[in-house]
């Protein structure tokens, strides 16, 4: 029994060896091919040396070599980058500690395209990495990320976890490197010309937008610029289209603004393209489309932006428009409402405000006493002085006392009676006592103001 499991176990043993023996050839073999094939200078490996081959591959220093790692044997391929490669520039598989870092606000650099920003953490100086990123280079590393290899020191390396034993397997994974590397290289074109090329081709539109924007961020005033600007008016993406009118106003730009307030695009658009519109158009040029976009009453974005357009053209003529939105109003169409009433003042603008200043938001009643404190009348501030009053104070009580005081300010001599507050947390209401003044006081400090000089009390 004893002789059969030596027999046994010396013949795997055998066994064992003879394959190992054989995989090393095929190997040896294989690299050899593969080596003259692209034309490598090839290192043959031993039991103490593993193999290795370098040299130059379509203008490309290339080396490939074996590997010890975790008692596995690897085949590490690496391609050298074509100068000039920014050292600090970093492409590697997304992980858990690359996304909590972007939950953290120092995320990775997002080119826009989903699938790959989904897949690939980027370092790097932002307008160089774009630039560069090209759809057939994005599509060509992020096959080769998944696999494990990264972009780092200007070099692109993959390791695979196995022994290469065909020379087809080396051959196609040099090729696939090379061809990933070439197609990172800026060609010997600018970055400022790179952006805009992508601004303009790139089939992502989120892709042609971040482009687009880096170039008017990094080279505002160049001629490439402008004329990236006006090309992208035609784009078919609003948001690139936005982007470029916003950045070259003038009548081309305007005509794509006012083409998208009157479209069926998404309500964000439309909003935008009124926002922009309204800051580099005359008012009398917008205003059909502003009382169009006033009676949007599904899209309350919409209306709020038409409102904030109504203020900036200090159109009065809208005052009674305004108001009858006022009761009911939601809290992002209220505020827009309240602020637009401070500009524009007129008594009905007044008395909108004293009805704003019940509404349920708080943000609306602040904005709503800010506004009464740069218009409000004296009848203003009885019901603003409920607001002053508590121990908690808050921007919505500071807001109030600052109305109440900015409109004793404006009253100058006033019949006998006029009124006083004072400042103890009480908001309390108080006559002053000689006529014709308005006091404001201070602790236990009153100060009477009369028009043009101040007594103390």
């Amino acid at each position: 029994m004893g002789t059969l499991f030596f027999a046994v176990w010396f013949a795997v043993i055998v066994f064992s060896i003879a394959k190992a023996i054989d995989q090393r050839s095929k190997a040896t073999t294989a690299w050899k091919l593969a080596a003259e094939e692209l034309g490598l200078e090839h290192t043959p490996g031993n039991w103490v040396q593993r193999p290795s081959m370098c040299g130059q591959v379509g203008g490309l220093f290339v080396e490939v070599k074996e590997a010890q790692a975790n008692k596995s044997t690897h085949t590490v391929y690496t391609v050298r980058l074509p100068a000039p490669i920014p050292e600090d520039l970093k492409l590697s598989a997304e992980t858990f500690l690359t996304q909590v870092s972007a939950q953290l606000g120092k995320g990775d650099l997002q080119t826009g395209d989903e699938p790959f920003d989904a897949a690939v953490s980027i370092r790097g100086e932002d307008a160089e990495v774009l630039a560069r990123l090209t759809q057939p280079a994005r599509r060509a590393l992020q096959s080769l990320i998944e696999r494990g290899a990264k972009l780092e020191s200007g070099r692109l390396e993959l390791a695979l976890k196995s022994q290469a034993t065909e020379a087809i397997e080396i051959l196609s994974a040099v090729k696939e490197l090379v061809g990933a590397a070439r197609l990172f290289h800026l060609d010997w074109i600018s970055v400022p010309e790179a952006l805009a090329r992508n601004a303009a081709e790139d089939p992502e539109a989120q892709v042609r937008l971040r482009n687009l924007s880096m170039l008017f961020r990094d080279h505002p005033r160049t001629e490439l610029a402008r004329k990236a600007a006006a090309k992208a008016l035609e784009d078919p993406e609003p948001a690139v289209r936005l982007r470029a009118a916003e950045f070259i106003p003038g009548t081309a730009a305007s005509a794509v603004l006012k083409a998208l307030v009157g479209s069926d695009e998404e309500p964000w658009v439309r909003v935008e393209a009124l926002r922009i519109l309204s800051r580099q158009c005359p008012y009398a040029e917008i205003a059909d489309l502003v009382a169009l976009a006033l009676r949007a009453h599904e899209e309350e974005e919409m209306r709020q932006e038409a409102v904030r357009a109504i203020a900036r053209g200090g159109d009065h003529s809208k005052v009674d428009a305004l108001v009858a939105m006022v009761d009911g109003s939601p809290p992002i169409l209220a505020e827009a409402l309240a602020e637009a009433f401070g500009q524009l003042g007129s008594p009905r603008a007044e008395e909108a405000l004293l009805r704003l200043l019940t509404h349920a938001s708080d943000g609306v009643r602040i904005l709503a006493a800010q506004a009464l404190g740069k218009i409000g009348t004296v009848r203003a501030v009885e019901p603003l002085l409920p607001l002053t009053r508590g121990l908690l104070g808050g921007e919505l009580q500071e807001s109030a006392r600052d109305a109440v005081r900015r409109i004793q300010g404006r009253l100058g001599d006033v019949e006998a009676g006029a009124l006083a507050v004072v400042d103890d947390q009480g908001g309390a209401l108080s006559l002053p006592a000689e006529e014709g003044a308005v006091a404001v006081v201070e602790g236990d400090d009153a100060t009477r103001e009369r028009s043009g000089e101040r007594n103390s009390s």
